[in-house]
């Protein structure tokens, strides 16, 4: 019987973390490099770590997301319809579609590698809205 108690705590405490839908916190610490603080809203996730920031928006069509591009748009194949990537000033970004979900993927952070990391965020998030 306290066995079957502890897996219940075990699987409700487990669903508390992961609060959104598409990423969750352990994973965006792998991206921001240590522990982040989570902040959800309804479409919106936001993982922080010091100055670093990784930004989650979800919205069905004919949503407009809140993405302004100030570098050309690159298109990227295999991740949902549509996709690109661009720069928005200090923060990379993916925006795209999966079905009738659009979906903008940014990350703000000092560091080379922000661009790759922005996209393999990208990638999980369009697999799950698949």
């Amino acid at each position: 019987m306290r066995f079957l108690l502890v897996l219940t705590a075990a699987a409700v405490l487990g669903r508390a973390e992961s609060a959104c839908p598409w990423l969750n916190a352990a994973t965006a610490g792998g991206i921001l490099g240590g522990p982040v603080t989570t902040s959800v809203k309804p479409g919106v996730c936001e993982f922080a770590r010091g100055e670093a920031v990784l930004r989650i928006e979800v919205q069905k069509k004919p949503a407009v997301l809140s993405a302004k591009c100030e570098s050309k748009a690159t298109p990227l194949r295999a991740i949902g319809n549509e996709a690109v990537a661009c720069n928005a000033g200090t923060a990379e970004m993916v925006i795209g579609r999966v079905r009738d979900e659009r979906f903008l993927v940014s990350l703000r952070m000092v560091d080379a590698s922000a661009g790759e990391r922005v996209r393999k965020v990208a990638e999980q998030v369009a697999g799950s809205l698949f």
